[in-house]
């Protein structure tokens, strides 16, 4: 395959199927437009949204004209109905915003690191957009108008870093007592060589922690990436919500990686 589109949503309307398996898939040399969509902040909504209707979201009102629904299909840019499907029905606006911030910086995290793990084959990855010339309440973007960072754009910051441990995540949502698996890398795009190290590999929540594995691995050429193990581990059956994945390579905070994934019971 050539030159090719990424994702757009964090799961296809049509075929259910989400931007990790999407993304696991594709094969391209380069990645020149993909997106994922988010909410912009509460603060943000209460200045282009009137009061009586900023809660709850709807079509036909300012959230419309501020492409949080019919902006490109379904219920672009918002997605409530996605976020709705994993969450359940969002009690307030904060709520809301919060998690569907969340789902973008995930999405956006996992198509960049996948990009990476591709290369050489793949050399480019580009998302569309990086900021808006306009106040939205909903977009792909990770900047809102007129300069203000989303959660996902140190999402996306985290995982250009020149060097970093990296998770290959197969799905979002998962169940207590199923097997989760993760292959593990270490994507290295700087101009110099690594050495060898540990990378240790948890799953957190609260204050529950529970190691999964470990990795040594070896000094790496500059400008290669070092494909480590698969890990696998029968989810715990704590209390059904967010979990973190945590990789963390002793020595060099720096390389450290997060991810959530989300667990029903």
């Amino acid at each position: 395959m050539g030159v090719g589109h990424g994702h757009y949503v964090f799961r296809d309307w049509k075929s259910k199927e989400e931007v990790f398996q999407e993304m696991a898939r594709s094969k391209f040399t380069a990645y020149t437009e993909f997106g994922m969509p988010a909410p912009a902040s509460v603060d943000l909504l209460k200045t282009i949204i009137p009061p009586e209707e900023l809660w709850p979201p709807k079509p036909g009102t300012s959230w419309e004209s501020h492409h949080a629904y019919k902006a490109w299909g379904a219920n672009t840019w918002l997605c409530d109905d996605i976020i709705e499907d994993y969450f359940g029905k969002a009690g307030s606006l904060e709520e809301l915003v919060a998690n569907g911030q969340m789902m973008q910086s995930e999405g956006y995290k996992c198509i960049y690191e996948e990009a990476r793990r591709q290369k050489p084959y793949c050399s480019m990855a580009t998302n569309w957009c990086y900021n808006e010339p306009w106040p939205t309440a909903a977009n792909n973007s990770i900047v809102s108008y007129p300069s203000i960072p989303k959660p996902g754009f140190y999402a996306v910051k985290n995982a250009c870093r020149p060097v970093l441990a990296s998770a290959s995540i197969s799905k979002f949502l998962w169940k207590a007592g199923e097997i989760f698996t993760t292959r593990v890398w270490i994507l290295n795009d700087s101009p110099e060589s690594t050495g060898g190290g540990k990378m240790t590999v948890s799953l957190v929540a609260g204050s529950q922690r529970l190691v999964i594995g470990s990795w040594d691995f070896s000094s790496q050429n500059a400008n290669e990436n070092q494909k480590g193990p698969e890990i696998s581990a029968k989810l715990p059956r704590w209390t059904a919500g967010k979990i973190k994945l945590l990789l963390e390579v002793e020595g060099k905070p720096g390389w450290n990686s997060e991810y959530v994934i989300l667990m029903k019971n």
